[in-house]
């Protein structure tokens, strides 16, 4: 990317993807590393029925996480958005983003779920066809030009791919037949086991990114 786009478009990419990370923690509110472990313990004990509660549970705590993570960045988007880039390209960089943010997540999620079933042959065929596929689509990219929108417009498409691969996955090849029935205290455990996970992820992701946002919001246009 920094061969085909501007220092100021690939430096706002770079701002924009950390500022969507945090809020992708919020979406998945630790249901990767939850789905992976309560995933891989279901069906090493062989009880298909179990795990496919588990993804049902895991992905329904995702939804009001991911309305909440929304609702926030669309708050933050407005009250500081002007900061960091003038209005005119600020509303369809915040739309991509707001797509984004929750497309990730459920990738992150789906793909976590495959972890834990331990299916690294079909996870491994997924990541090799998203990644042959995003080198062609940069390609075309690079010919049409590329510029911020360009950036998460790929990145977008190759995480909507990612659930497309990851899904159809989970669904047909390791949890097949009819969907489980809801289960509100398997919900509780996964809660309750996913809050501490998402609190140290979002401390630590912070912890390592915060820089960049600051370096973003203080430093002159010149700098």
């Amino acid at each position: 990317y920094t061969l085909f786009v501007s220092k100021a478009d690939y430096g706002l990419y770079g701002l924009a993807l950390s500022v969507a990370g945090v809020f992708q923690m919020l979406c998945m509110f630790g249901m990767r590393q939850s789905l992976n472990r309560f995933v891989a313990t279901a069906r090493g004990a062989q009880d298909d029925v179990r795990a496919k509660a588990v993804v049902r549970e895991g992905l329904r705590l995702m939804i009001p996480a991911s309305a909440l993570a929304l609702l926030l960045f669309t708050g933050g988007a407005v009250l500081f958005g002007d900061r960091f880039l003038e209005g005119s390209r600020l509303l369809p960089l915040a739309i991509l983003l707001g797509i984004y943010i929750p497309t990730k997540s459920l990738q992150f999620v789906l793909q976590g779920v495959l972890e834990g079933s331990a299916a690294f042959h079909p996870l491994w065929v997924n990541s090799t066809i998203i990644n042959v596929s995003q080198l062609v689509v940069v390609a075309f990219g690079v010919w049409w030009g590329l510029d911020i929108h360009g950036l998460l417009l790929i990145d977008l498409s190759m995480a909507a791919l990612g659930i497309a691969l990851h899904g159809y996955t989970v669904r047909a090849g390791l949890l097949p037949g009819p969907a489980a029935e809801p289960d509100p205290a398997l919900r509780r455990e996964l809660f309750w086991f996913g809050l501490p996970l998402f609190i140290h992820g979002v401390a630590g992701y912070l912890y390592g990114r915060v820089d960049l946002v600051f370096i973003q919001a203080w430093l002159t246009s010149e700098d």
